[in-house]
């Protein structure tokens, strides 16, 4: 292994490709073997293991967050497990609240499962090797990450990478969402929820449900279970998940969409620091229509040679578009929007680059992923 490289360490996000990662193995002998190894060795350390049921993704009148369950709690119970935790996530569980009550999702289990994909915050395997991805990626949940080195999605700041879990969840429960924060569910996004479509019209979709899915493993559900069930022996003397505090508030008005609720005597998190976006929660995919499977995808280049690259998917029928399209200094919107309307109608920059190079790399590995997906 070069000197460098960071490696995956609990579990491998595909998305939508688990099936193909399945037939042809592309994941790569030594991650897999590496992902099950890490789980396995975290599950003594998570909890002795009893059978349970994750949650529905989203909130609910009956699925709500335990009223044992505090972002004070949570960050100690994190710190059981990481004594040296970096400065930079000290109000992770905090930011974790604020976003699930806008979003009306599960935050604790998010929060739970962000432990089970990073190791706790240390972003490490039990062999003390590096994950894929880099701590100063803001990325909690492997979004993007998936085998041989490719080390996902990067956000600004931990708020940024908190609420891009949090949609990418959403997705996988069968609710689309308007410009979402990563560049990995504004790809995928089609194909996870065409594959929850089944199970979102039966019932609620579950954390379980993630297993096979968000990550290969087909425990995955389970270990995300076992840190909770050993959180609530710990913090909450083993109370059920029916022991819940008030109801979450739901946004009514744009306002409120945009800025989560506040304790009266503890703010969560200045909002100026949370970058949220003003898009309402997301609701229940019902009845839409069927998007064509994708046969074709296509990398092309466009534009001068420039020091900014923007990548632009667009789609025709069953074929997509990623084209790196170069702009100038001082004339990236106008470009943008003349490619655009001229070349890519309906299409939009799903990732900036700075580099053309390192855009054409990344929109072959998604053409690869989009086909093998169907």
């Amino acid at each position: 292994m070069t000197a460098g490289r960071r490696r995956s360490i609990a579990t491998m996000t595909i998305d939508g490709s688990v099936l193909a990662h399945r037939k042809s193995s592309r994941c790569g002998y030594r991650r897999c073997m590496m992902a099950a190894t890490t789980l396995a060795a975290m599950l003594p350390l998570i909890a002795p293991a009893q059978a349970g049921k994750p949650p529905a993704i989203r909130l609910s009148a009956t699925n709500k967050v335990p009223a044992c369950v505090t972002p004070a709690k949570l960050m100690a119970f994190l710190k059981t497990r990481n004594r040296r935790l970096d400065r930079r996530f000290r109000n992770i569980a905090r930011i974790y609240r604020a976003h699930g009550r806008t979003w009306q999702v599960r935050w604790d289990y998010a929060f739970f499962q962000m432990l089970v994909e990073t190791n706790f915050l240390t972003y490490r395997a039990p062999n003390g090797r590096w994950g894929d991805v880099d701590p100063k990626q803001n990325n909690f949940a492997g979004i993007g990450t998936t085998g041989g080195g490719v080390p996902g999605n990067q956000f600004p700041d931990v708020s940024s990478g908190v609420l891009a879990q949090l949609q990418h969840l959403l997705v996988y429960s069968g609710s689309p969402i308007k410009n979402p924060v990563a560049a990995r569910t504004r790809l995928k996004q089609d194909v996870i929820l065409e594959s929850t479509r089944s199970i979102a019209r039966r019932r609620p979709v579950t954390f379980q449900d993630l297993s096979g899915r968000w990550a290969v493993d087909r425990k995955y559900g389970r270990t995300i279970e076992s840190v909770a069930r050993r959180f609530r022996t710990r913090f909450c003397n083993g109370a059920a998940d029916t022991q819940v505090a008030r109801a979450e508030p739901k946004p009514s008005n744009a306002r409120n969409r945009a800025t989560p609720a506040r304790s009266p005597a503890k703010p969560d998190v200045p909002a100026a620091k949370l970058r949220l976006t003003t898009a309402p929660p997301a609701t229940p995919l019902r009845n839409a229509p069927r998007p064509r499977p994708i046969a074709v995808c296509k990398v092309q280049i466009a534009g001068p040679q420039s020091s900014e690259t923007l990548l632009i998917r667009s789609r025709n029928g069953s074929t997509v578009h990623l084209t790196a399209l170069n702009v100038l200094p001082g004339q990236k919107d106008r470009m943008e929007n003349i490619f655009i309307s001229a070349y890519a109608k309906g299409g939009r920059t799903i990732a900036t680059y700075r580099s053309r190079d390192k855009a054409v790399n990344d929109a072959r590995t998604m053409c690869q992923q989009l086909t093998s997906a169907g």
